[in-house]
């Protein structure tokens, strides 16, 4: 490029001599031009708005490939009706035309027939040199740079997509070097795409960083995901209009008699969670000549993953406008937006970051919980120690649980005598019935995270032996949780005893809470080995029960106790069927199991799976792997190694209560 800078300075002064006389040489014909000038013919696309001007002039420079006719005039096309008057000088690089790199986008023959082309517009009436502005894209962005950094003077602001500098000092490339592109200081809009592999997004960078250390007003819109053709109508070029007419109107290159800027005034930084519409945002708009109620707000993100455009919204009316926000679910990371406000004639833009973040976490506590004891049986004034018991949560860490007991009969083990050991989520509870006491004492075990509770029962039998006669037997049922309106059961127990027949045992209830459930709405079925339960709670009532069940032979007694816990306002969660039987070839790979979830009240993502082995030696625990989300998941078994045989896998499906 040395190689004519002199030549320059002897040109510019036929530049303004030419102003108000025809140029010898130059032909225009409609919409083209050819200028047989004194060092060389140039040609291109000109077009000059109806009227007398002042028009601004802007000099359009295609890429490589591209044509002043196709590139160029189309984008004159739109420009002309902004008010510019617009030339594109057909270039080195033009269409299929093949150069060596120092003949096709910055050098000296593209930059001679870009000054050559600002001549025919210095002599066009009615179009103000003073407020000359540049565009180009691609190789067409490398003589926008160059010639920005060349005729300093004479450019009062520049636009570029796709391009910038080699970040070299090397001249033979068809990007303007570091040095020719230090002399700018026209203001310089640049778009780039982060996947332009044509021109790399760091050579926009590079033109950034020389901008930024010599203080020229500059702004970079980096397009996630978009390629080379960011400029095309199907990409981003009405978002790259609107923003650079923005920008020429800030620079003083688009102005009208009569007629200021609107101007617009917006957060810089915002967040939103995806997934979901944002609260408004509030924007407010302002025009010296034109009601606030006509400015017409437009808003174009950089990035069409996380937040297209269509993801935007407006409202509120006059100066007080809004906007929403709903980013697409599972999106997160930072967007640049451009907010954009025009009266008709100009524009004003304001950029803001975008912050989009997962949504905050369900706020849902779910309930502790606590395993089964064993009823418990003894001698009067014999302890009994150590029974151990875990407990765990979802949201609370074990060693933050609380536990409370309660005894039934406080004669036969009174609440002082129930004491607990150990941490965490493995605990031991100890009962010290009093001296020469005998009896049945119901025992309640309360575990809290602070917000919720469950709770466990179990019994606790104090009697000495009879001769030649054992105490009858009664299995266990588990505490339920269960909705309010609802009954439980009919839950199986088995009887049993040593010296008597099942059908002569007798079996009575108790309840520790009558009015959640009567006392007559327990319902006993059964008069040999196998006996079902079923309690009926009251209408419209919540709370906890405990209900126990007694077994007699008529000399001797056994007991069992389970909780019964009503929720109001809850459904029983749902899962889908499940196959009845899972092959696993012993050494291949498991394959998961699909199923589905749901609840009436709850999302999915609220609700809780787990799972357990009837036969841990085979399949243990661990090896039980959930997966999936939302109302999708899956479980993959995995036995352990060298084993064969059966197992029953459980799984159980909560929501917060049930």
């Amino acid at each position: 490029m040395k190689s004519f800078i002199i030549l320059l300075g002897l040109l510019m002064s036929a530049v303004f001599a030419v102003h108000a006389q025809s140029l010898p040489g130059l032909t225009i014909t409609g919409n083209t031009y050819t200028y047989n000038a004194s060092d060389g013919v140039v040609s291109g696309i000109i077009r000059i708005p109806s009227g007398s001007g002042p028009f601004p002039a802007v000099l359009i420079s295609h890429g490589k490939g591209g044509t002043a006719s196709n590139f160029s005039d189309q984008q004159a096309q739109t420009l002309v009706s902004w008010g510019f008057a617009c030339i594109g000088p057909s270039y080195t690089h033009e269409g299929a035309n093949v150069n060596p790199s120092d003949n096709e986008g910055y050098c000296p023959e593209n930059s001679r027939r870009a000054r050559r082309s600002i001549e025919i517009l210095a002599a066009t009436p009615g179009v103000d040199m003073t407020r000359l502005a540049l565009f180009g894209h691609s190789q067409g962005s490398f003589v926008t740079g160059g010639l920005a950094g060349e005729i300093t003077t004479q450019v009062k602001a520049a636009c570029i997509s796709a391009g910038g500098t080699s970040g070299t000092t090397n001249t033979s490339f068809a990007s303007p070097a570091t040095q020719e592109v230090q002399g700018i200081t026209a203001p310089f809009l640049m778009f780039h795409g982060t996947a332009d592999t044509t021109v790399v997004p760091a050579q926009s960078l590079n033109l950034q960083n020389i901008l930024n250390g010599n203080s020229v007003p500059n702004k970079r819109l980096l397009y996630q995901g978009i390629n080379h053709d960011i400029v095309n109508s199907n990409v981003k070029r009405s978002d790259i209009h609107a923003v650079m007419r923005a920008w020429f109107t800030q620079h003083g290159v688009l102005a009208f008699a009569g007629n200021t800027a609107p101007r617009i005034t917006a957060a810089a930084t915002v967040a939103a969670n995806n997934g979901s519409a944002s609260a408004p945002i509030p924007i407010t708009l302002a025009d010296t000549e034109t009601a606030a109620s006509s400015l017409t707000l437009s808003a174009f993100t950089t990035d069409d993953v996380r937040l297209p455009n269509s993801a935007i919204t407006f409202g509120g009316s006059g100066a007080n406008r809004t906007m929403t926000l709903t980013p697409p679910a599972g999106q997160t990371g930072t967007v640049e937006v451009a907010l954009v406000v025009h009266d008709g004639q100009l524009s004003a833009v304001t950029y803001q970051q975008v912050t989009i973040s997962d949504p905050p976490a369900p706020i849902s506590s779910f309930r502790p919980e606590v395993s089964y004891i064993a009823d418990q049986r003894t001698t009067p004034g014999t302890a009994v120690n150590n029974i151990a018991f875990t407990v765990s949560d979802v949201e609370t860490a074990a060693a933050s649980l609380t536990v409370t007991a309660a005894s039934s009969n406080t004669t036969l083990l009174p609440v002082s005598g129930i004491t607990f050991g150990d941490s965490g989520a493995s605990r031991t509870v100890s009962l010290a019935p009093a001296s020469g006491q005998s009896g049945v004492s119901t025992i309640t075990l309360t575990v809290s995270d602070g917000t919720k509770s469950c709770a466990t029962a179990f019994t606790l039998t104090a009697a000495n032996a009879v001769g030649g006669n054992t105490a009858p037997t009664i299995s266990s049922i588990a505490s339920e949780v269960i909705a309010s309106g609802t009954a439980f059961g009919p839950a199986l127990f088995v009887t049993k005893d040593t010296e008597q027949a099942e059908n002569t045992l007798t079996v009575t209830s108790a309840t520790s809470n009558t009015t959640l459930v009567p006392a007559a709405n327990i319902t006993l079925t059964g008069t040999t080995y196998g006996r079902t339960v079923t309690v009926t709670t009251a209408a419209s009532q919540t709370g906890r029960a405990t209900i126990t069940l007694t077994v007699s032979d008529g000399t001797n007694t056994s007991s069992c106790a389970f909780v019964l816990e009503v929720v109001s306002g809850n459904t029983v969660p749902s899962i889908s069927a499940l196959p009845g039987l899972v092959n696993v070839v012993m050494g291949s790979t498991p394959t998961p199991v699909n199923f589905t979830i749901a609840d009436a009240e709850s999302a999915p993502g609220n609700l809780r799976v787990t799972a357990t082995s009837s036969n841990t030696t085979l399949l243990p625990n661990a090896n039980i792997s959930l997966g999936g989300s939302g109302a999708n998941r899956s479980v993959t078994l995995t036995p352990a190694s060298g084993q064969t045989g059966a197992a029953t896998v459980t799984l159980l499906l909560r929501d917060v209560d049930l």
